[in-house]
């Protein structure tokens, strides 16, 4: 689970470093307090990180995620957003996606879809089987939001998800 929230975080700040740059906010050493610096790859950064040269530090540190080649990414290319714009979404997934909205989500198929409350509790349990709990903070619920964004290009599904992935790193 640390290694998920750091993963995470990591990608929140990597997302929050050209908004920064591009208002000249400096970057400071909290930026990568929750980064693990002593991840194989990451040696230049720490390197940079401890002679205090952050701004350096942040420019390799998104070098490193966007060259790194042992984690698998979802393919989105905006050149074929085209294609996807206006394609229909199986009824299933667009259900899905709008009990997500609702914070209503269904971890795992095994089981029925939960009420996770307005405020989300993400440490919410309706069933005792370590599965549901586990496969909730895999957070592959997700997923429909995006399908369902990128087919109609309604703000709601994007939003909502900017909301829930920023509500999940500030509680968990």
């Amino acid at each position: 689970m640390k290694k998920i929230r750091n993963i995470i975080a990591a990608i929140v700040l990597s997302l929050h470093l050209i908004p920064a740059i591009a208002q000249e906010q400096p970057v400071t050493k909290a930026g990568f307090d929750a980064i693990n610096l002593d991840s194989k790859g990451l040696e230049k950064v720490k390197q940079l990180v401890s002679a205090a040269k952050y701004t350096a530090a942040a420019k390799e540190l998104l070098t490193y995620y966007r060259n790194r080649t042992h984690v698998k990414h979802l393919v989105y290319d905006l050149n074929e957003q085209e294609k996807f714009a206006g394609k229909k979404v199986n009824e299933n997934t667009l259900a899905l996606a709008n009990d997500v909205l609702l914070h209503k989500f269904k971890p795992h198929k095994a089981y029925p879809t939960y009420e996770y409350g307005k405020d989300i509790n993400w440490q919410y349990r309706p069933v005792q089987d370590q599965l549901l709990t586990t496969f909730l903070h895999r957070t592959a619920f997700w997923e429909p939001l995006g399908l369902v964004y990128r087919s109609n290009a309604d703000e709601q599904y994007a939003k909502e998800w900017v909301f829930q992935v920023r509500d999940w790193i500030k509680k968990n």
